[in-house]
């Protein structure tokens, strides 16, 4: 992000099917989220276009963030299949 937007931490929010919204805390300072996923135990799991798969729990706690090696970004699609959360790294092409 950039020009206006530059010194902005954006925000995860949860909208309700009435239309309330609720904003937790910055998802990562400077980022742009790119895809969220329920996983498994109340965790939904976010892809940035930083090195980080991010967590944070239904009720809105943010949870540390897994780091992801040898990658600038992984900004990729989610899935999730039992206990497994699956994610691309689009700038090393990799699953």
């Amino acid at each position: 992000l950039g020009g206006e937007n530059a010194n902005v931490h954006l925000k995860l929010g949860c909208i309700t099917s009435a239309g309330v919204i609720t904003e937790f805390g910055s998802a990562c300072e400077f980022c742009t989220v790119t895809d969220i996923i329920q996983g498994p135990s109340d965790v939904l799991y976010y892809t940035s276009n930083k090195p980080v798969l991010g967590r944070i729990m239904t009720s809105g706690e943010i949870l540390d963030p897994i780091e992801i090696p040898n990658s600038n970004a992984v900004a990729g699609n989610l899935a999730v299949h039992g206990e497994d959360i699956w994610f691309t790294d689009f700038n090393n092409d990799s699953l």
